[in-house]
């Protein structure tokens, strides 16, 4: 989900630019059809857990594809990543309450128009852990999630992204302090 929200398939660009921090230039050594420890997608997926996740994600301090770099070491690539996020940030879906750098407690979503549309949030793992039910506001849509869980619990990811769920809008990235 991560991957598919910050760095779309048809952006060219941005994935030469980040083969070109990973050195996994080589296509026929890193594509679609390789093992999966060699997919381009799953070395951004690894990536993106061992740079943002939390201290659960993160647990054995490994990345699966051994042969690369940790992702911790390769220069540019944290900047990468926070540009990306940067870059989604500007999107329709945006942050109304709450701060988008940094939250302990509720964040309340919004956007211009009138479809209400359930709003997902997702931990880095790209796991669901919340749907979050739109109310009509003057400005358009609202969205209120009170950082917790389907089940109740707080949720102790690291970062959160908040995205709807007619695709519409693009994707809010929230950094949760614990």
């Amino acid at each position: 989900m991560v991957q598919f929200a910050l760095l779309a398939d048809n952006n060219v660009n941005g994935w030469q630019q980040y083969r070109a921090l990973r050195g996994i230039v080589d296509e026929t050594a890193y594509s679609a059809d390789a093992p999966h420890a060699d997919r381009p997608h799953e070395i951004f997926a690894e990536d993106f857990r061992a740079l943002f996740g939390d201290a659960l994600a993160n647990y054995s301090g490994t990345i699966e594809n051994a042969g690369l770099a940790h992702p911790g070491s390769v220069a540019g690539l944290a900047s990468f990543f926070a540009g990306l996020a940067d870059q989604s940030l500007a999107s329709n879906i945006r942050v109304v309450a709450g701060n988008a750098r940094a939250s302990r407690g509720a964040v309340r979503f919004g956007r211009s128009g009138s479809e209400l549309v359930a709003l997902d949030v997702f931990d880095v793992s790209g796991r669901r852990v919340a749907t979050v039910s739109p109310t009509a506001s003057a400005s358009g849509v609202e969205w209120a999630w009170d950082g917790r869980d389907a089940q109740g619990r707080a949720v102790q990811s690291t970062v959160v992204f908040a995205r709807a769920r007619d695709g519409q809008g693009g994707t809010a990235r929230v950094t949760r302090l614990q």
